[in-house]
């Protein structure tokens, strides 16, 4: 067979499942629908007149709080005022004053601290004018050190020429190191 005839064979089959699901609806329709309306339920009513009751509460059994708190002091000092019926398991109202510290320690170390910053203000002012001293100076130096350096650049080649002594290379050698640690020391300082 060839792949045309094959392809022909495939359309028989279709056709006989369409007349056989055309047979088994047989034209029948769905279940018939029936339309909802609103579901009325019957009430009962009692008119009644307003009345004082005094709710009533008995029960068995042990009892405990829903919140407990346990506090401890994060300050030091003598306590100076306790309320009267202050004991353990008192209910504890908003806004009610547990009991009162004597402040006077913390007043103290509060003075104490503003006073150090004070001090500390004080040193930071006086420092901006020796920066400022140092920065002019560390720039005096530094030229200083830069002719220095110069200097002794130039001594090194005149010695390799054998127009100057070892002696006075040397010499500038020492002055040139010398003015490199008093830049260094200048600049320890600023830091």
């Amino acid at each position: 067979m060839t792949e045309k005839k094959r392809r022909l064979l495939i359309i028989p089959a279709i056709a006989l499942g369409i007349v056989i699901f055309m047979l088994m609806s047989g034209g029948k329709q769905g279940a018939p629908r029936e339309e909802q309306g609103e579901h009325v339920t019957p009430v009962r009513f009692i008119t009644t007149q307003a009345q004082e009751v005094v709710p009533v509460a008995v029960g068995n059994g042990s009892v405990s709080p829903t919140r407990v708190w346990s506090a401890i002091s994060q300050v030091q000092g003598r306590v100076v005022e306790l309320p009267s019926q202050f004991r353990a398991g008192m209910v504890i109202q908003k806004d009610q004053v547990l009991l009162r510290i004597d402040d006077t320690d913390y007043q103290l170390a509060l003075a104490q601290a503003k006073a150090t910053i004070l001090a500390t203000t004080a040193q930071l002012k006086q420092l901006k004018p020796q920066q400022n001293n140092l920065n002019t100076l560390l720039k005096i130096e530094q030229e200083v050190f830069d002719s220095a350096e110069k200097e002794w650049q130039r001594l090194k080649q005149l010695a390799k020429q054998g127009t100057v002594s070892k002696s006075q290379l040397d010499a500038q050698e020492r002055a040139y190191l010398a003015q490199k640690l008093q830049l260094q020391n200048i600049k320890n300082s600023l830091e």
